[in-house]
């Protein structure tokens, strides 16, 4: 490898956990080869990670939903155009693109056809073709094949779907496989409690209503709702919600009626203390459902959407389970509360059920370990390294 311009890898993460595997993936590509370089689009993981700067604040474009991106469309049109001037200006080896798929694919689009064919172009996590209808999926899978070079996987089973389209891929596994094997330790278990204040008899909620401020103000009343039923009938609970920098003073504010019965924290020493040791999860689909998997806390899957939202996205998803615990496998372990059942007095009450329910608890457990193999802790590798091995292998293919 001769050109500078081989050590260049532009990623373009577009959400927290799209900035957690941006910099796995960093952190590994510098550990495969020093020169390497990187450019994009991340947040707080990748800046750490060894992301110079961010192109824009990775919360600029963390917006979901229809009627929540109406207000924004200008400015992230022009953010498109931005960031793909950069990408041509800078032109890198490789350019990665994860997750944020209505963002990203636009950048590509503004791209594919003026960058130079030696520049790889890599999507990292596929669209959900599980979930998606047949005639959503077929257009989908069809424009990934003509913008993309390679797709990096991080469900199983999802192979399927890219040979299809001709669209080489290779499943790395989820990033949750990236942290070792967590073990329970009573007495590491007692002095974290004697940290925060909590005492013995208390039992710790987990709360993660979402890393977006739209989310937040979608789920708020309903986790106060859930959280003063839980109060009266079980008060020797304790509430942890686990947040990011960005969010964290808004959280404050409006969950302030709580008071100390709430913990939020941006902290990642906060977040792996507390969920070391919390009973029970009340956690919106997506990313954070594994990763209460890997500290093996039961849990109940919630989530809502404006009702406009909810009608287009019915039209696209065909799908019975959005936890990624119960469509690895394909069977419903945790129970989800979407959109018409995102109800507080049914979560309240499914909540103390399991709360109260030694079977329900290891009955989930047991199927964590199994789905946390299926996700990638039997390939022997971490994801990051396995991507960035693949990433090396395309720019050697590119001289």
């Amino acid at each position: 490898m001769t050109s500078t311009n081989n050590f260049k890898f532009c990623i373009l993460a577009g959400e927290a956990s799209g900035d957690k595997i941006g910099a796995h993936l960093i952190r590994w590509m510098k550990v495969i080869d020093s020169r390497a370089t990187f450019y994009g689009v991340g947040g707080s993981a990748m800046l750490n990670a060894g992301l110079p700067r961010s192109m824009f604040p990775i919360e600029d474009i963390s917006i979901m939903g229809l009627v929540e991106l109406i207000p924004h469309i200008f400015r992230i049109k022009r953010l498109i155009k931005e960031t793909a001037d950069e990408i041509l200006r800078i032109e890198p080896a490789v350019v990665v693109t994860i997750d944020a798929p209505g963002f990203n694919r636009r950048v590509i689009e503004n791209i594919r056809s003026k960058v130079k064919s030696s520049m790889k172009i890599v999507n990292y996590v596929a669209p959900s073709p599980w979930a998606l209808n047949e005639h959503r999926l077929n257009k989908v899978m069809k424009r990934l094949a003509t913008l993309y070079d390679h797709q990096f996987l991080i469900l199983p089973n999802e192979e399927k779907y890219c040979d299809a389209v001709a669209l080489p891929a290779t499943f790395v596994g989820h990033p949750i496989c990236e942290m070792p094997l967590f073990q329970q330790d009573s007495d590491k278990s007692s002095t974290i409690r004697a940290k925060y204040g909590i005492h013995d008899d208390e039992q710790v909620i987990v709360l993660m209503p979402g890393s977006r401020k739209v989310e937040i103000m979608w789920h708020k009343k309903i986790y106060m709702d859930v959280m003063a039923q839980l109060i009266r009938k079980a008060p020797n609970l304790k509430f942890f919600m686990p947040t990011l920098p960005h969010i964290e003073d808004m959280l404050h504010t409006e969950f302030a009626t709580l008071g100390n019965r709430l913990i939020i924290s941006s902290s990642d020493q906060t977040r792996c203390d507390l969920l070391s040791i919390a009973s029970f999860g009340i956690i919106k689909s997506g990313t954070s459902s594994v990763e209460l998997m890997y500290y093996g806390i039961p849990m109940i899957v919630v989530y809502r959407v404006s009702s406009l939202t909810a009608c287009f996205l019915r039209r696209m998803l065909d799908n019975k389970y959005f936890a990624i615990c119960n469509i690895v496998m394909n069977q419903q372990i945790v129970e989800e509360f979407i959109q018409e059942r995102c109800q507080p007095n049914l979560i309240a009450n499914k909540a103390l059920d399991v709360l109260n329910d030694v079977k329900q608890q290891d009955y989930q457990k047991k199927m964590y370990r199994i789905a946390l193999d299926i996700l990638g802790r039997s390939l022997g590798e971490p994801p990051g390294l396995i991507a960035a091995k693949k990433l090396e292998a395309l720019v050697s293919e590119r001289v």
